[in-house]
């Protein structure tokens, strides 16, 4: 996967914080994306703080196979907290018309 880790991060952290808040196991799951990935802790936290601030929207980013893997990933984190919230759906929704 050659692709910018700070927005397929933020894609990913987009969903965590949908709801208003970022639950621990959430957080954790993050986490371990970024370890699985061999991400940079500092793309990790740049791509936080875009979202945090607002400044990040769903894009989809890479190849089909990237951008199936990044919804995957997506889910991974909305059921993180056994909660899928209706605002995580839509952005989920979107973000699958887009690819």
């Amino acid at each position: 996967m050659t692709i910018n880790p700070v927005p397929y991060l933020a894609n990913i952290a987009t969903i965590a914080h949908a709801d208003g808040k970022l639950s621990p196991s959430e957080l954790g799951q993050l986490e371990a994306i970024r370890a699985e990935f061999k991400f940079k802790k500092g793309d990790f936290n740049k791509a936080l703080n875009l979202v945090a601030q607002g400044q990040h929207s769903i894009t989809p980013i890479g190849t089909f196979a990237d951008k199936v893997k990044n919804l995957e990933l997506m889910l991974r984190v909305a059921y993180a907290d056994d909660d899928l919230d209706s605002k995580e759906l839509a952005l989920l929704s979107s973000f699958c018309e887009k690819i």
